[in-house]
C-alpha cells in the first residue's frame, strides 16, 4: 500500500477559515446527496416492472447492475433483475447515500465509518473508515475511493482494490477533501480539495508518492469532478464546465452563467441539465460531448433528475420521462405516466428505473413500435 501525507502549510487562521469549514460542510452534503425499497416485480405494459416498497425517512434509490438498490435511515436493500431481495441490512442511517459504477454499488451514510459494497448478485464486502465518511466514488471496475475526515488533517481518501486491499491513502494538509474518483484502470486518483482561495484538484498515481500535478482555480467553487469513459476529467462549477489536467490545469469548456445548473453526468461524456429561472427561458439538456454543445431538448417543465451513460440521456421532468439517444441525438422514448417520479437511474442492462415516493418503475429506452 502506499501512504501519501501532504505537508501542511503554516497558515494564518482567519474568519475564511471558518467560513471555509462552513462551505465544506455544506459541499459535502449537497455533492452526496446530489450523486444519488421491499417488493417483487409485477407487469405492467411499457412499463415493464414495478418494485414496490414502504417508504422510509431520508429514502433514496440507485440503479445497480441490472437491479435496483434502496436505502433509508433504517438500512439497506437490493434487489436483482427479477425482484429476489439478494442484500438486507438493517442500520440506522441520518443521511443515507448511493451511488454505483459498471455493476458495483456503495451505500454509506455521511458522517459514518461503514461503507457497505454490493452488486444486484448480492453483498460483496464491507469497509470500515478510520474517520466520518464524507463521500465514496465507484470507478465501474470495482475500485472504490473513500473520503473520509482524518484528525490532523483536511481529510484523507483510501483506494480500495476490487479484492477489498487498500492499495493507496492520501492525507490533505492544505485543502478540505470534498470528493475523489479513480480511473477506470485504477492507476490514477484526483482529488477535489476546497482551500481558502477556491478549488484545487491534486493529480496522483496510486503506485507512487509524488503528486502528478495539479490544477489551481482561485475564487471558484467545483461541486464535482469526474472522468469519462475515456479517461478525461472534467469539473464542474456553478456556471463553468472545465476540462481538467494535470499540466494543463484547467481548461474552460463552456460557461452557463446565464442558467442554473440541475444536474450533470460526466461517464459517457459531459451532459447539462440547464434551468433558466433567471431569464424565464425554456430548460435544456445538452451533450458536451463533440466539438459543439448539441441540445437534445427543451422543456417548459423544470428538471427534476438526469442521468446518462455513454448511449443513452435520460430526462425526469414533472411532465414525464423523455429518453434519448446519443449516436444520434434523438428522441428514443417518453412516457408522461413518470411525471410524479422523483429521480431516474439508468441500469447496466439498457433500461430506466424511476423511483416514485412508493415504487420504482422500469421503463424500456425504446418505446415499443
Amino acid at each position: 500500500m502506499t501512504r501519501v501525507i501532504e505537508k501542511k502549510k503554516s497558515r494564518r487562521r482567519s474568519l475564511i477559515a471558518a467560513v471555509i469549514v462552513i462551505l465544506v460542510a455544506a459541499a459535502l452534503a449537497a455533492v452526496a446527496l446530489w450523486l444519488n425499497r421491499s417488493g417483487r416485480l409485477t407487469p405492467s405494459g411499457d412499463r415493464t416492472e414495478v418494485y414496490n416498497f414502504a417508504s422510509d425517512t431520508g429514502t433514496v434509490t440507485c440503479g445497480v447492475g441490472d437491479g435496483l438498490a434502496v436505502a433509508s435511515s433504517s438500512g439497506l436493500k437490493v434487489f436483482d433483475r427479477t425482484g429476489m431481495q439478494t442484500v438486507g441490512e438493517t442500520y440506522v442511517a441520518s443521511q443515507p447515500v448511493l451511488t454505483s459504477a459498471g455493476g458495483y454499488g456503495a451505500a454509506y451514510d455521511i458522517g459514518g465509518e461503514q461503507v457497505r459494497i454490493f452488486t444486484a448478485g448480492g453483498p460483496v464486502r464491507n469497509l470500515k473508515a478510520d474517520g466520518g465518511v464524507t463521500a465514496v466514488r465507484l470507478n465501474g471496475k470495482g475500485w472504490c475511493a473513500v473520503c473520509a475526515e482524518e484528525s490532523g488533517y483536511k481529510g484523507a481518501v483510501t483506494v480500495y482494490r476490487p479484492s477489498g486491499a487498500v492499495a493507496y491513502k492520501w492525507l490533505s494538509g492544505e485543502g478540505y477533501v470534498l470528493t475523489a474518483v479513480v480511473s477506470r484502470d485504477g492507476k490514477y486518483l484526483s482529488v477535489l480539495t476546497l482551500t481558502d482561495s477556491g478549488s484545487r484538484v491534486v493529480f496522483l498515481r496510486t503506485d507512487r508518492e509524488a503528486p502528478l500535478g495539479e490544477a489551481v482555480l482561485p475564487g471558484e467553487l467545483l461541486l464535482d469532478i469526474g472522468y469519462t469513459e475515456k479517461g478525461v476529467l472534467y469539473g464542474i462549477s456553478g456556471d463553468v464546465l472545465y476540462r481538467l489536467d494535470e499540466h494543463k490545469g484547467a481548461e474552460e469548456v463552456y460557461r452557463y452563467e446565464e442558467s442554473t445548473l440541475s444536474g450533470w453526468s460526466f461517464s459517457g461524456g459531459p451532459v447539462l441539465a440547464l434551468s433558466a429561472y433567471r431569464t424565464g427561458g425554456a430548460c435544456r439538456v445538452l451533450d458536451i460531448t463533440g466539438q459543439e454543445p448539441e441540445e437534445l431538448g427543451s422543456f417548459k417543465e423544470g428538471i427534476t433528475s438526469l442521468a446518462a451513460d455513454k448511449n443513452t440521456v435520460a430526462v425526469l421532468t414533472s411532465a414525464g420521462l423523455i429518453i434519448y439517444d446519443r449516436a444520434d441525438c434523438e428522441l428514443s422514448a417518453e412516457y408522461k405516466e413518470a411525471a410524479s417520479g422523483l429521480s431516474v437511474s439508468l441500469t447496466e442492462d439498457d433500461r430506466a428505473i424511476v423511483a416514485e415516493r412508493n415504487t420504482a418503475v422500469v421503463y424500456s429506452l425504446k418505446t415499443a413500435g
